[in-house]
């Protein structure tokens, strides 16, 4: 078994057919524990104990599909506006990051106070607001000009054309007399 395609550079190198699916996330979810954990050095709000669940982070999920002609994206960010996306391409690597806004929600009011009527109360809070950044390093044949990115129902998708491979240019060789 090969982990070669769990690192993104090499997401779209060819995949053996032969071979049955094998899922990576247990070991996606340790990178994306140890990123959070060394993270945390540098951002305010370490829980009080280990026991404390810290913020969650948003990856998005994506899938990565390829015919003859072009490399297709699509990640999931609902509850995401598309204007908060931004997708850019720099030195070979697909930059997507993106911002999911928490809508208001006031803390309940302390025993004895009255609660504001302007704003409601947030009882229970599950869904993640925050940030995401998801980088993919591209192949070599990617048309990184012509990349266009469309965004319908929470789903991001992602076009990179493929460049058509140039022709050896043909040269006449002179035989020579001996």
């Amino acid at each position: 078994m090969s982990l070669i395609r769990v690192y993104p550079q090499h997401w779209f190198s060819p995949r053996n057919a032969q071979q049955p699916e094998q899922s990576f996330q247990p070991l996606d979810r340790l990178h994306h524990d140890i990123d959070r954990l060394f993270n945390g050095f540098f951002t305010p709000g370490w829980p009080t104990s280990l026991m404390d669940k810290p913020q969650a982070d948003i990856r998005p999920s994506l899938d990565i599909h390829s015919d003859d002609k072009a490399y297709t994206i699509h990640m999931e960010v609902p509850g995401v506006d598309p204007d908060e996306v931004k997708v850019e391409v720099r030195d070979g690597m697909l930059t997507v990051e993106g911002e999911k806004k928490m809508e208001s929600c006031a803390a309940p009011a302390a025993e004895g106070e009255k609660a504001e009527a302007k704003e409601p109360v947030c009882h229970v809070q599950e869904r993640v607001y925050g940030s995401f950044c998801r980088q993919i390093g591209l192949a070599e044949d990617a048309d990184v000009d012509n990349i266009s990115a469309s965004h319908k129902n929470g789903v991001l998708t992602i076009v990179i054309p493929r460049k058509q491979p140039e022709a050896p240019a043909a040269r006449s060789i002179t035989v020579q007399k001996q």
